[in-house]
Parts: structure tokens; C-alpha cells; sequence
């Protein structure tokens, strides 16, 4: 690792023009450092070497000498560096590559590893089809894993891994789900018609997650939620160009689909196959569904642990989210929409009742592929 020397003066920031590797050391004979191998950045240097004494090879059961015996710390001032929060300053990493059955013109060593190398960077970028890789017998493996969008909606600083999660697997692609609530202060939920304040009992309602439209229609509220604007507002245009698109939420009926998959055999939500009077589903997790029943208690349930489907915030996390919304109309009342609460449940309530969050979904046609690093997938751009 090296690390610039900053000093404050005078409350101005000078940075030093050079860098200073915070660690040195002194190679020990037969080892030779391939050049074209070394990686410089910022913040660390990589350096590849190899073994090679007057070009032999080891015999069965010899080994090497150590690469180096001795690591002298760079003197810099102290604290310069939070030691704490680094506690694996030097990585090292020790391949071997079998010499027999090598082409003629790999015989030397930097030969060979130039060769281990171009077989290493084929394998790091494998491209992988996600869609194929899930089928019915490995789906809980797969729902919940992280996937890369090279989005940054939930604000975190450095690690975009944690935006997007794999929620359920169609006839013709795979739906992804935010990991948490969009934040209020994003502003692309005021794009699509969500935002402070809302429309009834001013401040009272100025949380996150009430309609603006204070003369909407239950359907258009539902329309806002479902619209294609959202797919603008949140994915990369080269997304986009693969045939990706994203709405504000899940209906009740791919939310169902993946709980089922996975929680079925014990914990089983059904729902109406037409809308009731009110123009709306009920649900039960009973096969028998009473014409009045819009709600289901999930918080006994072992699903109901999983981050996947429950709110990640309560009452008093940010923007003042204890449910996220769900696409579908609920049987309770002709303004009643379906979400899912921190309470442990899935119920109908008002469309503009506060503390609704939105939490969006994308889906991925099956033919994108994805790269799978540092157990992550990402989209291979």
C-alpha cells in the first residue's frame, strides 16, 4: 500500500507530489519480478513474481526460498495511517503451474505464467446467463443474491453491490428488487408523482410515500406505480438498450409467486383469481378465501425474516417508512392498494395514507448475460 503525505497549514491543504510505499523489502535470490505483470494506482501497487533459478524446475517436494525475510515500515508521522481500519496491508498469493504438457514456446517461467495469466483473465470474465443458472430445483439459492447495476439509488458510498437483489424468475426473464426504500432524496420519486408534501392534513402527511394528486383516481394512482417513466429515472441507458425496464414496485401476484416458491410448503398466501366488487383481490393463506379477506399476518413465518420481502425500516427509519407499496388493488375499499408492513403483514390501505415507500423493480430479459465477481453479479456492459 502507499499513501500520500497531507499536512494542514494555515487551515489550506497541501498534498505532497510524491507517494511513499508504506512497506519495502528485499527479494530474496532466484526470484525476478515480471514487470509487464505490475499494477500501480493510488492507493496500492501489485507485483508479480517469479520463481526461476537458472530456469529449472522444481522437483517433486522442493520448495522455494521465502520471497523475502524482512519488511521495513516506511517512517512517515504517526497516525497518518488508521492501522485499525487496514488489517491486511500486504496480501500475498502463491500459484504453482504445472511444467509438463506446456507448449514448446511457454519453457520459461515468465513464459509459462504469461500463459496462466490469459487462462486466469478468461475465467475472471466468463459471462454467465443468471436466467439459465436459475430453474426450479436451485431458486432459493439465487433469490436474494446481490446484482450490480452500476446504480448508486440507495446512497452508499462505495459499495453499489448492495442495491439490487434477485426477487423471482419468469417465463421470459428475472426480477430484481431495491434492497431498501428509494430515498425521498433521490428526487426521482417526485418525477413520477410521489413527494412532500401530501395531500391530506398537510405536515402531518408530509412523509415519504404519499400520492401528490390530491384528485386521483385509485387506478391512476396504480398507473404512477406501474408507469415506464420509471425505467428512465433509475436504469443506465446501456440497460435500457438491452431491453431492461423498472417500475415503482411488484404486483401482489409476483410478490406471491416468489414468497410461494419459497415459503409454500408451510406458509402459503393465495389470492383471488378476479377482482371483487370493489375492484380489488382479496388474500388468505387459507385455499379457502372469504369474500372479505384483504389481509395476511406473515410475522410468525420464517419468510418474514428475510430482507428479501419485509421492510427494511420502521416508523422511525428514514423519511418515515413502515410499509412499501404493492401494485395491486385490494378488495378492502375502491381506494385501497396492497403493501407490505413492517407488522408483519399484507393489507390493503388508502393510497394516500403516509409512511408508503417505494421500492422499484427491474426486470432483466433472459438473454442479458452477467459477469460473477467477488460474489456479485454484474451486468456485462
Amino acid at each position: 500500500m502507499k499513501i500520500k503525505n497531507i499536512f494542514l497549514l494555515k487551515k489550506v491543504l497541501y498534498k505532497q507530489i510524491s507517494t511513499t510505499e508504506l512497506f519495502t523489502y528485499n527479494v530474496n535470490n532466484g526470484w525476478s519480478i515480471l514487470n509487464d505483470r505490475t499494477i500501480e494506482t493510488e492507493d496500492y501497487i501489485e507485483r508479480v513474481y517469479y520463481y526461476s533459478d537458472n530456469n529449472s524446475k522444481l522437483e517433486p517436494g522442493e520448495k522455494t526460498p521465502t520471497l523475502f525475510d524482512e519488511v521495513t515500515f516506511a517512517d512517515i508521522k504517526s497516525g497518518t495511517v488508521d492501522l485499525k481500519t487496514s488489517p491486511e496491508l500486504i496480501e500475498i498469493f502463491g500459484y504453482a503451474i504445472q511444467a509438463s504438457g506446456l507448449p514448446a514456446e511457454y519453457n520459461t517461467a515468465p513464459k509459462a505464467y504469461s500463459l496462466y495469466f490469459k487462462q486466469k483473465k478468461s475465467e475472471d470474465e466468463k459471462l454467465i446467463n443468471l436466467y439459465n443458472e436459475i430453474d426450479e430445483q436451485n431458486r432459493k439459492d439465487y433469490y436474494g443474491q446481490y446484482v450490480d447495476l452500476g446504480t448508486n439509488l440507495l446512497g452508499n458510498t462505495s459499495n453499489y453491490k448492495e442495491d439490487w437483489r434477485v426477487f423471482y424468475k419468469d417465463t421470459n426473464g428475472v426480477w430484481l428488487i431495491l434492497s431498501d426504500y428509494l430515498p425521498n432524496s433521490t428526487g426521482k420519486t417526485q418525477n413520477i408523482g410521489f413527494a412532500n408534501p401530501g395531500v391530506e392534513g398537510g405536515d402531518d402527511y408530509s412523509t415519504y410515500g404519499v400520492f401528490q394528486e390530491a384528485t386521483a383516481t385509485r387506478s391512476e394512482f396504480l398507473n404512477k406505480l406501474l408507469s415506464t417513466n420509471w425505467t428512465n429515472e433509475i436504469l443506465p441507458q446501456d440497460l435500457i438498450e438491452k431491453g431492461a425496464i423498472a417500475k415503482g414496485t411488484l404486483d401482489l401476484q409476483t410478490f406471491a409467486k416468489c414468497w410461494n416458491e419459497l415459503y409454500g410448503d408451510t406458509d402459503k398466501i393465495y389470492i383471488t383469481n378476479t377482482l371483487d366488487s370493489n375492484g380489488g383481490y382479496n388474500i388468505s393463506t387459507s385455499e379457502q378465501i372469504e369474500s372479505n379477506n384483504y389481509f395476511v399476518n406473515m410475522k410468525n413465518s420464517d419468510g418474514y425474516s428475510n430482507s428479501l420481502f419485509y421492510p427494511n425500516t420502521n416508523s422511525e427509519g428514514k423519511d418515515g417508512c413502515f410499509a412499501y407499496w404493492l401494485a395491486s388493488p385490494s378488495a378492502e375499499n375502491t381506494q385501497s392498494v396492497m403493501r407490505v408492513i413492517a407488522g408483519g403483514g399484507i393489507r390493503g390501505s388508502k393510497y394516500t395514507i403516509k409512511g408508503s415507500g417505494i421500492r422499484p423493480v427491474v426486470y432483466i430479459p433472459s438473454d442479458v448475460l452477467y459477469k460473477f465477481q467477488n460474489g456479485v453479479y454484474k451486468i456485462a456492459y
